[in-house]
């Protein structure tokens, strides 16, 4: 049966930390390496930084989403140990996210490089928020 029951504190944390997960991976750790490889400039970067804040609020709530729905797969799943969260997560990120980014390969061109890189960013993305319903 689907359970709802899911922590609204564990779905609010698990986004502020896909937040922040997504600022340190496209920033600091592979900033450069993803504007190489999805061909921004700096330019595209400055032209872009009014629009900031719609994109960080529709990319929180999407976060929000995520979390939501795989804290319902947790709950439903009645996973309380880390290692079948981690599980859970791996699953989720190899039967949806990875499905849906390689079509970012298979239809739009999109490097492999490119690729492993925005596939592990949702695998750890997916990982943390695992552990934070099983935590929180």
């Amino acid at each position: 049966m689907v359970s709802f029951d899911v922590s609204p504190v564990a779905v609010v944390v698990a986004g502020i930390l896909a937040m922040v997960l997504g600022f340190i991976w496209y920033g600091p750790l592979f900033g450069k390496k993803w504007m190489k490889l999805s061909g921004k400039t700096m330019k595209d970067m400055e032209a872009a930084k009014g629009k900031m804040p719609a994109l960080y609020f529709f990319g929180f709530i999407a976060a929000l989403i995520t979390a939501f729905i795989l804290g319902v797969l947790i709950s439903s799943l009645g996973v309380t140990q880390l290692g079948d969260a981690l599980v859970v997560g791996v699953l989720v990120w190899l039967g949806f996210d990875v499905t849906l980014l390689l079509g970012g390969i298979l239809w739009e061109g999109m490097s492999k490089e490119l690729f492993v890189l925005n596939a592990a960013h949702q695998l750890v993305n997916l990982l943390v928020m695992s552990a934070v319903f099983v935590y929180l």
